[in-house]
């Protein structure tokens, strides 16, 4: 009996061999997706492509891009363009993409971002690459494309600096690509980016060690703060915060809950060193924050001098939407001015019923805002000093730049509206205009939506 195996000891001899290699497997399949699964990196590599040259040629470029509409038609857009040339300065370049999601000021001139990212300000064919799958993000020295995995959260798996103030020649000229999602490193989520430099959060898949991270292009890392953002997997993390750089600081805004309403819901950094300057906790923002329910906080803009936050209540009862891109809210928006140096409140206006948030300029203490109502836009100031002047504008989904003069630009789906010396000139328009950008002595239009033969951008002065 002492030569045989114990039958019940075999069985689970087996049974632990068995566990062991189930293990093994599993150990050694995360080992291999971390080696083998090819990295977002080559989803989001820059490739030179080439643009058809249009110069000043307006007709040429709206035939092109505009090829579902009628004759009559492409004449109203051309009317459209003359007109506003005379008000903004003759046309400089025009050039037609597949798409243009915005633009950018760079050290190589506007450039045109989305799928095709173009330098546009030139009357030559355009420098442009095929970016793949990113999202564009940025001005200044440096865009980013971004392998943004998940848009609700955030969440990055690459990124890739594309240099546009040291590239020789004018060219967009691709980095070096940071895989974030490497085993063993930090989750990465998209926050902001402006100057050439990028801002993102970074945690454990547990949410533990969340630091504020400021990249460059070149150098990496800059600095690294900590972030007191309570207990939550990363990804509910990313999703609850919203950032953005200003010249001088860096401001970040976090859900305001009533369970934990000692933690910060606002906070400013130095942008040069990452120092904590300031932090604000819901009691500070007891004017803005609903009674008894979680309240968004979202960082629009940040200048020099005022920052810009919107506050709302989250919805709770909202179904879960796979394709959200940020939380569901509810009620009644509220618009907070904060001092970017100081965490001091320098106003709070609750918008009307049935507003949305279309755009806002920040401009020394005072900020422009352009609310959507009904099926238009009202511009108004608010800050120090404020105008008490309210447009009402025939466009909507506004957006907005002040020229070198002082003009004010609104674009929208219906034409574009220039407001100066208290005056509003709207010149109507056949395609939505959906982009604008006012640097130095030009003006940058993107007029079209890319579900014909792409989007025509439209140079003024320079």
């Amino acid at each position: 009996m002492g030569g045989h195996d114990d039958p019940m000891a075999a069985d689970r001899r087996t049974l632990v061999i068995a566990a062991v290699a189930m293990v093994a497997l599993i150990a050694i399949g995360v080992v291999s997706s971390a080696l083998f699964t090819a990295s977002a990196c080559e989803a989001i590599e820059p490739a030179p492509v080439e643009l058809t040259a249009y110069g000043t040629d307006v007709d040429g470029a709206l035939e092109q891009a505009f090829s579902d509409l009628d004759q009559p038609g492409r004449d109203r857009m051309a009317a459209t363009v003359e007109a506003l040339g005379g008000q903004l300065g003759p046309v400089s370049a025009v050039h037609v993409l597949p798409d243009a999601v915005g633009l950018a000021a760079t050290g190589i001139g506007v450039v045109a971002t989305g799928p095709t990212t173009a330098v546009v300000d030139g009357v030559g064919p355009a420098t442009a690459v095929d970016v793949g799958e990113a999202a564009v993000v940025g001005d200044g020295a440096a865009l980013y494309g971004l392998a943004l995995e998940n848009p609700l959260t955030g969440q990055v798996d690459a990124l890739q600096p594309v240099a546009t103030g040291t590239a020789e020649g004018g060219a967009l000229e691709g980095l070096t690509c940071q895989d974030t999602a490497t085993v063993g490193t930090p989750l990465a989520f998209h926050l902001g980016a402006g100057g050439g430099e990028l801002a993102l959060l970074r945690a454990d898949e547990d949410g533990e060690d969340a630091i504020l991270e400021l990249r460059d292009p070149v150098d990496g890392r800059v600095w690294a703060a900590p972030l007191e953002l309570g207990r939550a997997p990363a990804g509910v993390q990313g999703a609850r915060l919203t950032a953005d750089l200003g010249d001088d600081a860096v401001v970040t805004g976090y859900r305001a809950d009533p369970d934990a309403a000692g933690l910060p819901v606002l906070a400013g950094f130095d942008r040069a060193d990452g120092a904590a300057r300031w932090t604000l906790t819901r009691d500070h923002l007891d004017a803005a924050v609903s009674d008894d329910r979680p309240d968004r906080i979202e960082v629009v803009a940040v200048g020099s001098e005022l920052a810009v936050v919107e506050v709302q209540a989250e919805d709770l009862d909202a179904p879960r939407d796979p394709a959200a891109t940020e939380p569901a809210t509810t009620g009644p928006r509220t618009l907070v001015g904060v001092d970017p140096a100081t965490g001091e409140l320098r106003f709070v206006e609750e918008l009307a019923d049935g507003t949305d948030l279309a755009d806002v300029l920040v401009d020394g203490r005072r900020a422009l805002v352009a609310f959507g109502v009904d099926d238009g836009t009202r511009v108004v100031e608010l800050g120090e000093q404020a105008d008490d002047v309210r447009h009402e504008l025939a466009v909507a989904d506004a957006r907005l730049a002040r020229s070198d003069d002082g003009t004010v630009v609104v674009v929208g789906d219906r034409g574009v509206s220039l407001l100066a010396d208290g005056r509003v000139d709207t010149v109507a328009s056949e395609q939505p205009a959906t982009a604008v950008l006012a640097d130095e002595d030009t003006t940058t239009i993107v007029f079209g939506e890319p579900d014909g033969g792409g989007v025509v951008v439209v140079v003024f002065g320079g």
